[in-house]
């Protein structure tokens, strides 16, 4: 994948419009930080909400325009496909030519500021570099764009749920209970289980236990603790229940689990 095109957060005076009937000549992907008017093909004009993407095929129409009198903010990258790669077919089963709701989050700045540099660098693997993070970030948007055609009220929550499963997994130690992850995002309990489950296909209590039988791993392989010491590093009162949810997970103790690895198998 190669980019010709593209910038980060450009700010637009108002009126602005782009109306190109015949399209670029190339793949058009804008990401709105402001509300705007799309127009398809038929010409039936859709609303653009802020925070939302659009692919435009190439060769497509691409027509949109500010509709608030303070400007529009987007940010765009122009890019053409390698001969295997084919958005339009459904590889990443991106929709196209749709205005697809999506929260503005840490990931998706970071990941876009990550492509900008690449694409302004002078380095001899950029056009290495770029091809990768480029499919990366394209699997990435279609994971949310499937995420919110199951449900479209995912939208509203689904950059806080990834922050709260970031945490899970960041701060295993911590005692986590599903009202405290529900409270952080203003829901109910059993809400905020099912918004988690259809988000992520696992539960948030699963998660958590996941997260923590995780680092218990990378301790057992690089360290001398105690199993005893362990569980305590990973938040649980004692290590009985510690042993038993490990077990549960990996399929042997704590203690044949450091065994095998130390013994070089994998278990």
């Amino acid at each position: 994948m190669k980019i010709n095109m593209m910038g980060i957060k450009q700010k637009n005076a108002y009126p602005f419009e782009i109306d190109r009937p015949s399209g670029s000549g190339d793949f058009l992907f804008i990401y709105t930080h402001t509300n705007a008017k799309i127009f398809l093909e038929d010409g039936v004009e859709k609303d653009l909400p802020k925070h939302s993407f659009v692919i435009f095929p190439k060769g497509a129409s691409q027509h949109y325009k500010a509709i608030d009198e303070k400007g529009y903010i987007d940010d765009y990258i122009h890019f053409d496909l390698g001969e295997d790669i084919y958005l339009d077919r459904g590889l990443y089963d991106l929709p196209v030519y749709q205005a697809v709701p999506m929260p503005y989050s840490s990931s998706y700045e970071t990941m876009i500021q990550e492509i900008y540099m690449q694409f302004i660098s002078t380095s001899r693997n950029k056009d290495f570099i770029i091809d990768l993070l480029l499919k990366a970030f394209f699997m990435m948007i279609s994971d949310f764009a499937l995420v919110f055609q199951r449900d479209k009220n995912l939208s509203e929550y689904y950059s806080s749920l990834l922050q709260i499963r970031s945490k899970i997994y960041q701060q295993a130690s911590k005692h986590w209970t599903v009202r405290d992850m529900a409270n952080e995002m203003g829901l109910s309990v059993s809400y905020f289980q099912k918004l988690y489950r259809d988000t992520f296909s696992v539960s948030c209590y699963n998660d958590v236990i996941m997260s923590k039988v995780n680092y218990a791993k990378t301790l057992l392989e690089s360290t001398n603790y105690s199993v005893k010491v362990i569980a305590l590093m990973c938040g649980y009162d004692n290590d009985v229940h510690f042993m038993r949810q490990f077990k549960q997970m990996v399929k042997v103790t704590p203690t044949q689990y450091r065994h095998q690895i130390l013994s070089g198998f994998e278990t």
